[in-house]
């Protein structure tokens, strides 16, 4: 299952990445995108992925 958030305020960044390792999460990717609508317009699946490792 892929899950995307969007964090507006860098200060939750580090509380949002603990709370989806406490639920399970295998992966972390961070990345910048541009949002519209409740989904990201410029997600390209091809680029390869910046994991988050101990944060």
């Amino acid at each position: 299952m892929m899950l995307a958030v969007q964090i507006t305020n860098a200060e939750n960044k580090p509380r949002m990445i603990d709370r989806l390792k406490q639920q399970g999460a295998i992966e972390i990717e961070m990345a910048k995108g541009e949002w519209r609508m409740w989904e990201r317009v410029d997600f390209d699946p091809m680029t390869s992925p910046q994991l988050v490792d101990n944060y």
